[in-house]
């Protein structure tokens, strides 16, 4: 029996140029896809704690490592004592050899004091009438006194504090144009303030009158009244004076007099 090609044909057809090109590609990738994958489980293994390793096995605690300490032969050198260094008092009746012999300067106590306050001079507090004295006025006898102030204004009582008084010359006669300053501390607070003789009569023909306050109130000491002349020079000295809370002491009156 004759059996044509047309009877029995191929098994298989024949594949075409672009079914073998799409097996080509795949097979391919594949064998590249192989080699990265053997490299990179290569490189895990190598060192399984690397970045890029996406599971990467837990991390242990390295002990620590403690260096053996050796023991240094010990030397046998017998070590010499340093020179001991001797104090020398720094100020000696005895000079030393070698260092300059320094005199004793005597140490300044501090005396505390307040700022914009002269040093008191003892005894002008209430000078009893004229003393020897580089300035030509003083205090007369009886100042610094007392009085209520409202045996010269009735009519303001005791809502006041200050000082007044008169000035004359060896005569008697009153001296106008000085200036009478009043300056001090008054309760943590600078006070200046000042007055012409002259300008209220009702101490005298000479007579000033400073206010200090519109209320009696208790200071010691820390305000001084003080005459100086028309050119600014002081002619008295500083006399410190004590105010007090009490409607019956709440005027003082210092009156002055020329030496010479």
């Amino acid at each position: 029996m004759d059996y044509s090609d047309e009877q029995f044909p191929d098994s298989e057809p024949p594949r075409s140029p672009r079914h073998r090109w799409g097996l080509n590609f795949f097979s391919g990738v594949f064998f590249v896809g192989t080699l990265i994958f053997v490299y990179y489980a290569v490189a895990i293994y190598q060192d399984p704690m690397a970045d890029y390793n996406l599971f990467p096995p837990p991390a242990t605690a390295v002990p620590p490592v403690i260096p053996t300490i050796t023991p240094s032969p010990t030397s046998t050198a017998t070590a010499t004592p340093e020179p001991t260094a001797t104090a020398t008092p720094l100020f000696s009746s005895t000079p030393t050899e070698g260092i300059p012999t320094e005199t004793s300067t005597p140490t300044v106590a501090y005396t505390p004091f307040m700022i914009l306050l002269p040093t008191k001079t003892p005894g002008l507090e209430a000078t009893q009438g004229p003393v020897d004295s580089p300035y030509p006025f003083a205090v007369v006898q009886g100042s610094p006194s007392t009085l209520p102030y409202n045996v010269m204004v009735p009519e303001v009582g005791c809502a006041w504090l200050g000082v007044g008084g008169n000035v004359e010359d060896q005569t008697g006669a009153p001296i106008l144009g000085l200036r009478v300053q009043v300056y001090g501390s008054f309760h943590g607070h600078v006070k200046a303030e000042m007055s012409i003789t002259g300008s209220v009569q009702r101490y005298g023909g000479a007579g000033y009158e400073i206010q200090l306050d519109d209320i009696p109130s208790y200071t010691y000491q820390t305000l001084w009244v003080q005459l100086y002349n028309q050119a600014g020079t002081a002619v008295s000295e500083k006399v410190f004076i004590t105010t007090s809370e009490n409607c019956d002491e709440n005027l003082i009156i210092i009156n002055f007099q020329q030496l010479r």
